[in-house]
């Protein structure tokens, strides 16, 4: 077995991660306040609210059917974080595997 002695670094473009995690997570929230009125009949600001109580504690569930923009603002942040780690280790994997497939060929 033969080994080559390249090692292959792997840089993230996180400006790309970091929008693409925010217009997910804008997108995320948005289909959700609107499915839950549609196919549930809850109030659109039920789901930030439950997202944003995983940030600030149970103090934010308490008026379902009023706009906060604390909480809003909060979900919003939780969910593009979420979506800016799933984006970078497949950004990271898919660097990953073109490097293997560069050092297989050569």
């Amino acid at each position: 077995m033969v080994t080559s002695g390249v090692t292959a670094r792997q840089s993230i473009d996180w400006s790309s991660a970091i929008w693409s995690g925010i217009i997910a997570g804008a997108v995320f929230m948005m289909l959700e306040m609107v499915m839950v009125p549609l196919f549930v009949g809850g109030s659109p600001w039920g789901p930030p609210r439950m997202i944003a109580a995983i940030g600030m504690g149970r103090g934010v569930l308490a008026p379902p059917d009023s706009f906060a923009l604390v909480p809003m603002m909060v979900a919003m942040a939780i969910c593009a974080r979420l979506f800016r780690c799933v984006r970078g280790l497949i950004t990271m994997q898919r660097q990953a595997g073109r490097r293997a497939a560069r050092i297989d060929s050569d």
